[in-house]
């Protein structure tokens, strides 16, 4: 497609999809309380309070109608009804998020997102704790391109500002049941009560339980449970007109199964080949699930008290936030997808995490200069521990498939069995750990002004600047094999080992966090990267963050705009690779677009386009170094860029009882720069993101009289196949039609909802399908025990879900 052709394109398709029912996603715009469509949306996402129509940001806003339409637990169930965002939430503790193709791969506590996630105005910091059940949510901003002069640092491809309820001074209560297949039960509840005549409560809480999605062949038990809950409880004190203050106490807690993992290769009595080409894959959609990983949850604990105070005083008003953050997560996941112990892998992730922030804000506005400045301080306390179980079979197999034997079973057949000693060296866990410390300190100064050109010309400049100083540590102890090491002691007391010519040292070595390929990297307190030693670092990072927009009001409700942004993601630590160090991350972005807000005909019609250039992004990928026993995660640095355009559009007509609405992204993103380590260069190759992604949809309401409302909504999201370069098939999150397959191939789901309201909306019964037809895609492939055992495993998308509610509201 010719690019000066683009944009024009784009927006015939936006036309046509609203005149031809165009039944693909969620609205845009806020119908929540009754607000009719020609009612303003108030959004925050130049912090302050302004009309959608006014903003010169792509901005999808998500209401709370928009998330019971969908039945929607948290903001991974609804990424794909909006276009350009991308969330795999699979390991809800370890969630990845993607804006305009841009996230971070990443998992260790060394390095940021870079997809900020915010609720009230705090930023929630690590991956960990960014997906929670939704809870008395009033709407979600989805902020499309890097904001780091608003938001701040991590917020390189955008921003997810999540917007609760807060409490009012007249009482009320909701309940809401939810009950589906899979033994789905969900109970909501908030109430809100006036204390006094200028204090108010409001305490919410959401119950979430699921039975497994899966069974497991060989043992019946059902995998991929949840048992989930959230608390909110906030007070509110607006002593005079001039001043509000809010107190809040938030909890959410995780307790589910971890996701399983489903064989895409053959199994037989022999070990699976290593390194055998995707054509002999099979299907993991037909493939029967057998874990063998006695215990493996995932938890997190999440505790969070914030206070926010506004101060109005004559033309400046004052903001103040002051938050203190906890949690900890724990999962442990199968690796292998077998039930064999001479396969046997796990992965555990534990991470603890205590942040305090506080932010200090002073705006205003006149005829001239709507302003806003403010400084910022973040400080973060993060440890995790990563670690890998195996078994002695499985390192038997690990060491077998490079050619070195198997010990452990030659020592048991070929002397141990031979004199009848009562001990086994086989079926021993073997254990091994890298644990990481980190300590980040972060201090802020920006501001932001909207210059009144004149009354129909606006021109917005701003400026943050960060200051980063980070500490990191990484230890590798020796593995943990307690069992292995009974048994080698009671060998070595009867001599038996000297027959064999070894001794119990021979067998305490490290199999996946081998430090040999490290040991020359320097570290700050003078030593070397070594097993039992703690390698230390310290970086400091600093940045400017500027954009300038300009917007121009043609028409009444007509609204051209065109700017540049920068995005920041700071520089940090890869957890796996002791004693690195890798610099700041920075995405330019030029964007323009027409925002159209036609109350009279009942249309609203958004259109922008973007180029983005994303400059020394780390990506996590995995290699097998020479010399080494496993595939290790390594990181790659890129520069990439991207073209572009977003559309929404929605459409009300008058006189008809529906309303329609559907927007998209197209993307066009490739590697400017990158050879990775393995030597290959990508540079003008996809970055893998898929070009068009699409939603829409249909809501019909009809009345029932003096019974109320009935409404019947529907709505369709689909995102095209990823787009392969020459090593998306290797690391498993891409390859197109693999034989058996499709791996992250084009992507449809519809879900319904139908429900019936009492004319005075204290009662409303519904039932509600997410992916009706019951669409089954395979996400991705993990190649982590591909290398070792020849068991790559597959990731599935959810299947359907389906059940009933009902809401009181008094």
């Amino acid at each position: 497609m010719n690019g000066k052709y683009r944009l024009p394109r784009v927006a015939g398709l936006a036309v046509a999809a609203v005149l031809a029912g165009g039944a693909i996603a969620a609205p845009a715009r806020a119908e929540t309380d009754g607000d009719s469509p020609g009612e303003p949306i108030i959004v925050t996402a130049q912090m302050r309070s302004q009309p959608l129509e006014d903003v010169p940001i792509t901005v999808r806003v998500i209401d709370a109608a928009t998330i019971d339409m969908h039945a929607a637990d948290d903001m991974a169930r609804l990424a794909a009804f909006v276009p350009g965002l991308a969330i795999d939430a699979s390991s809800p503790t370890q969630p990845r998020i993607a804006i305009r193709g841009i996230t971070t791969t990443d998992f260790g506590i060394g390095t940021d997102p870079a997809v900020g996630v915010y609720v009230d105005g705090v930023y929630a910091g690590r991956s960990g704790g960014e997906i929670t059940q939704f809870n008395d949510i009033e709407h979600i901003e989805v902020l499309k391109g890097p904001q780091g002069t608003l938001l701040g640092r991590n917020s390189a491809a955008g921003g997810i500002s999540i917007i609760t309820r807060k409490p009012v001074d007249h009482f009320e209560a909701e309940t809401m049941v939810r009950a589906g297949n899979y033994g789905k039960v969900r109970v909501d509840g908030m109430v809100n009560v006036p204390l006094t005549s200028t204090l108010a409560l409001r305490v919410s809480g959401v119950f979430n339980r699921r039975d497994g999605l899966y069974t497991d062949a060989a043992t019946g038990q059902r995998r991929n449970r949840q048992l989930n809950w959230s608390g909110r409880a906030q007070l509110r004190w607006r002593p005079d007109t001039e001043t509000d203050v809010l107190l809040t106490w938030f909890h959410d807690q995780v307790d589910q199964d971890a996701r399983p993992s489903i064989r895409v290769v053959p199994l037989s009595s022999r070990t699976p080949a290593v390194g055998a080409p995707a054509s002999t894959w099979i299907d993991p959609l037909r493939t029967p699930i057998t874990n063998d990983v006695s215990d493996n949850p995932e938890r997190r604990n999440l505790n969070e008290v914030s206070l926010h105070l506004e101060r109005r005083m004559g033309a400046v008003t004052l903001s103040a936030i002051t938050d203190w953050r906890h949690f900890s997560t724990f999962n442990r996941e199968d690796e292998d997808s077998t039930n064999r112990a001479d396969l046997y892998l796990d992965s555990s992730n534990a991470e603890r995490n205590t942040t305090f922030y506080q932010e200090l804000r002073l705006s205003g506005a006149s005829h001239l200069v709507d302003w806003v400045a403010g400084a910022s301080f973040n400080d973060e306390k993060a440890g995790q521990v990563s670690g890998v179980g195996l078994t002695t079979d499985s390192i038997d197999t690990i060491l077998s498939n490079i050619g070195q034997g198997t010990p452990f079973h030659d020592l048991q057949t070929g002397l141990i069995d031979a004199y009848g000693l009562p001990i086994s060296v086989l079926g021993q866990s073997w254990d091994e750990a890298m644990i990481n410390h980190g300590h980040y300190q972060a201090w802020a100064a920006f501001g932001d002004a909207i210059w009144h050109v004149t009354p129909r010309l606006n021109l917005t400049t701003g400026l943050r600047y960060t200051r980063d100083i980070k500490h990191f540590s990484w230890f590798n102890g020796s593995r943990s094999a307690p069992g292995l090491d009974a048994a080698m002691a009671t060998l070595n007391s009867l001599g038996a080992l000297a027959l064999a010519g070894v001794s119990p040292s021979a067998f305490a070595f490290d199999v996946i966090f081998d430090m040999s390929a490290y040991a020359s990297i320097p570290c700050e307190n003078g030593v070397t990267v070594a097993e039992n030693v703690t390698c230390k670092r310290s970086a400091r990072y600093g940045n400017l963050s500027p954009r300038a927009v300009l917007d121009y009001r043609i028409a009444p409700g007509v609204l051209l705009f065109a700017g540049f942004s920068r995005g920041y993601k700071a520089g940090g630590f890869t957890a796996t690779q002791p004693g690195s160090t890798f610099r700041n991350e920075l995405v330019d972005n030029y964007e323009a677009g027409i925002k159209a807000d036609l109350r009279k005909l009942g249309l609203v019609m958004n259109l922008s386009g973007f180029h983005y250039v994303y400059n020394n992004r780390q990506t996590l990928r995995l290699e097998t170094p020479a010399g080494s026993l496993v595939s290790q995660y390594v990181t790659d640095t890129s520069d990439e860029q991207a073209w572009g355009a977003d559309f929404d559009t929605n459409w009300t007509p008058r006189a008809l009882p529906v309303s329609l609405y559907a927007q998209g992204q197209y993307i066009d993103a490739t590697y400017r720069r990158r050879v990775n380590t393995s030597g290959q260069d990508l540079a003008g190759q996809p970055t893998g993101t898929p070009m068009w992604s699409v939603a829409g949809g249909a809501r019909l309401t009809r009345p029932l009289g003096r019974w109320g409302l009935f409404a019947m909504d529907v709505s369709h999201a689909y995102t095209s196949v990823c787009r392969t370069n020459a090593e998306t098939l290797a690391q498993g999150f891409c390859g197109g039609n693999v034989g058996a397959f499709v791996l992250n191939g084009a992507r449809n789901r519809t879900d319904l909802k139908i429900a019936a309201t009492r004319a005075d909306g204290g009662l409303s019964f519904g039932f509600f399908v997410q992916n009706l037809f019951d669409n089954r895609y395979v996400q991705r492939v993990s190649m982590i025990s591909a290398s070792a055992l020849g068991t790559p495993y597959a990731v599935l998308t959810n299947p359907r879900f389906f059940g009933g509610e009902i809401k009181v509201h008094f």
